[in-house]
């Protein structure tokens, strides 16, 4: 047990030094290419550093997670350590374990992070280049279809003429109701609020065919409304994501975009890359830790131990940049997500397996 402790300090201290020092070059790299583009306010580009500080941590956490245990295995070997520990009776799966639970519950943990705001960090930051409050969507129009309480089938036809999806809030708001292949009725309002369940539409304008048309008689009813209640459920990211602008949102959004859009027959195929990307594509670092400890050397006299390092933080970072190129290309749907983001983790986990 106090081998275990030992292991994984070591791991946690690594692992904390390696990805403090990834996070960071990636920050000073980005902040030196697009320092031009930030507004001049102190405060403005610290939050945009914060932000793009999650999403860099959101990135190198796996990279991270494999440097860390590289480092510390090498430490094992180069201070005997790894030699003693086999001499007191302590097997391969003794030393490594504290290593793989603590990458897994790392992952798990950064997959958690999904379910807050953690996961639109990028877009917070993106939206503060373009300098730009929150960010926001233009000319949304898509078909939703209700049942009203007497099971009236409705089909109204929805223009936004701007989404902020933070905000939840849209602009420019029209509602087009179809009824047996005829327009029936145009709901016209300035503003929609999300408040949680449903969009309220405030002074709404509707404006009615008449269903008895006749000489000299209005063709046209009109009626003001102070309040009214529309598209339950739909959510301002998942309004968002019907359009395919954006792969940043929660995972408790994902699941209801997911159900939703297949309820209204919409293409999810981004959607489902996005969630593999989330709870899948991060389990290849635990499972390459174990691929490179089964190749470690147990002493640095016998073998060459720089060679190994080398060796294992390359195979790392060449894992990592297949895999993050397979990930781009599904997300842009040149190959399923299946194919690009499932199947290489289950071939890594089938290889690694089979070596142990």
């Amino acid at each position: 047990m106090e081998k275990s402790i030992y292991i994984s300090k070591i791991y946690l201290r690594y692992f904390a030094i390696v990805l403090s020092g990834l996070v960071l070059f990636f920050i000073i790299i980005d902040y030196i290419q697009i320092a031009r583009k930030l507004p001049p306010s102190t405060n403005v580009q610290i939050l945009y550093l914060y932000y793009k500080t999650l999403h860099a941590s959101s990135i190198l956490t796996p990279l991270a997670l494999l440097f860390g245990a590289v480092l510390t295995l090498s430490k094992l070997v180069r201070d005997n350590t790894l030699i003693a520990l086999y001499s007191v009776g302590y097997s391969n799966k003794s030393v490594v374990s504290p290593i793989f639970f603590i990458a897994v519950f790392i992952t798990l943990f950064t997959i958690a992070l999904h379910t807050t705001d953690y996961a639109y960090s990028e877009a917070k930051a993106k939206s503060i280049i373009d300098r730009d409050e929150l960010e926001n969507s233009e000319n949304l129009f898509f078909k939703y279809d209700i049942t009203s309480e007497k099971g009236e089938q409705k089909s109204y036809y929805i223009f936004f003429s701007k989404l902020y999806p933070f905000q939840k809030l849209a602009e420019g708001v029209r509602m087009f109701s179809i009824r047996d292949g005829h327009l029936a009725e145009i709901v016209r309002a300035k503003h929609a609020i999300y408040d949680g369940k449903r969009w309220v539409i405030s002074s709404a304008r509707f404006l009615y065919n008449s269903k008895n048309l006749l000489l000299n008689e209005k063709a046209i009813e009109i009626r003001d409304f102070d309040k009214l209640f529309v598209l339950k459920g739909f959510k301002p990211k998942i309004l968002e994501k019907i359009y395919e602008k954006s792969s940043n949102f929660n995972l408790q959004e994902l699941f209801e975009a997911i159900t939703l859009l297949n309820l209204k027959e919409f293409s999810t195929e981004k959607l489902l890359v996005s969630f593999y990307s989330i709870v899948s594509f991060p389990f290849f670092a635990p499972l390459l830790i174990l691929l490179l400890f089964k190749f470690l050397p147990v002493s640095s006299r016998f073998s060459n131990l720089s060679l190994y390092i080398f060796t294992a933080i390359l195979i790392s970072l060449l894992t990592w940049g297949v895999l993050f190129a397979l990930l781009k290309l599904s997300l842009t749907g040149v190959i399923a997500g299946e194919i690009g983001v499932v199947l290489p983790i289950v071939l890594l986990a089938i290889f690694t397996l089979y070596f142990l």
